[in-house]
């Protein structure tokens, strides 16, 4: 629901939005050959509830803009194995994620080419398990942290400043923002055969701070640009295995897959075209890729290099006809190898897809 005033009193206009979704999804493997044999159709299956409410209230009055959000996110979980005799297990036990959080931002011409906008932010987050669904045990063997709450603030800025003569428009920001936990990295938990899956209640927000820089073009119905990006992330969350750390009751793996802080930097860019070939027909495409390096931490074995999960090269390319009632489209994408990898991780080099 939105609700819009404009000219509201001394100010030039006033929007409020509120909104709440729902999700309940059952999931099982089914129809891989992992359930091949299995007392159940499934050997593995989750059913998996997730809900969002929230609103958002701002005021804009000349080139500033400044408001408050609210928002609360519920993730509840309950995973059933095969290996475990489909015994429920609250793998993500009802963790709610509360958020509060203010806002400016304030954008103004300099000259008729040129352009500023400055804006911050300051958030802060409660996320919080359910004590007694929680699996505290899997935390205090792997993390000796059985804890199943934590509040973090999160502050943002950024900077970005645009210049534009006819067909072209160059921009360069730099911005600074923060990431909290999800649920799952925080407080996932999840006993099965030979290896755990845990959360790591502990972790601290993932904090970047970047630089981008973009050029664009656009004259007779074609258009083109490229940017490029380059960012610092402080406590960036990433998986490893986990060697078990102490002897807890009920506990008999000794490793586990879960999540750690550390440093990393990771830079990319994208490069797009579109062109038209006729007065309904266009042909466009995009390049894009990123690479993500870590520091690594010794201490918990996490080895530097690459990121694990980073997207290999992407080319996509479309054919699209319109008369302005229909259309229809074409596309190709294409990805290449990659070869970077988290060999720690257990990731193999993919090759390329057509």
């Amino acid at each position: 629901a939105r609700f819009e005033r404009v000219e509201a009193g001394r100010l030039d206009a006033v929007k409020a939005q509120a909104y709440l979704t729902t999700v309940d999804h059952w999931m099982t493997d089914q129809w891989r050959t992992s359930s091949s044999g299995r007392p159940l159709a499934y050997s593995m299956g989750t059913d998996a509830l997730t809900r969002t409410a929230g609103g958002r209230l701002e005021a804009t009055k000349g080139g500033a803009t400044a408001g408050l959000e609210l928002v609360r996110r519920r993730w509840d979980t309950r995973t059933e194995l095969a290996m475990r005799q489909y015994a429920p297990q609250a793998s993500i036990p009802d963790v709610t994620i509360r958020t509060a959080g203010a806002f400016i931002d304030w954008r103004r011409a300099l000259g008729t080419r040129a352009s500023l906008e400055i804006g911050g932010r300051v958030d802060r987050v409660r996320s919080e398990a359910d004590a007694a669904l929680a699996n505290r045990a899997l935390y205090d063997a792997y993390h000796r942290s059985p804890t199943t709450s934590r509040a973090d603030v999160l502050p943002a800025a950024k900077l970005r400043f645009a210049w534009a003569a006819g067909s072209w428009q160059l921009a360069a920001g730099v911005g600074h923002t923060a990431r909290v936990a999800e649920a799952s990295e925080r407080f996932f938990a999840l006993q099965r055969m030979g290896t755990d899956w845990v959360g790591n209640p502990d972790l601290k927000p993932a904090r970047h701070t970047g630089l981008e820089v973009s050029a664009s073009w656009s004259a007779a119905g074609a258009s083109a640009g490229v940017q490029a990006y380059a960012g610092r992330v402080h406590d960036y969350i990433t998986v490893y295995d986990q060697p078990r750390g102490r002897m807890v009751s009920g506990v008999m793996n000794t490793v586990a897959r879960t999540y750690a802080n550390v440093d990393a930097t990771m830079t990319g860019g994208e490069a797009w075209a579109s062109i038209p070939i006729g007065p309904r027909l266009f042909v466009s495409g995009d390049l894009s890729y990123v690479r993500g390096s870590q520091d690594g931490d010794r201490a918990r074995g996490i080895t530097a290099g690459p990121l694990a999960e980073m997207p290999a090269l992407r080319a996509r390319t479309r054919l699209r006809f319109d008369d302005g009632q229909w259309f229809a489209v074409a596309e190709e994408v294409v990805t290449g190898d990659q070869r970077r990898v988290d060999a720690g991780l257990g990731e193999t080099p993919t090759p390329g897809v057509a």
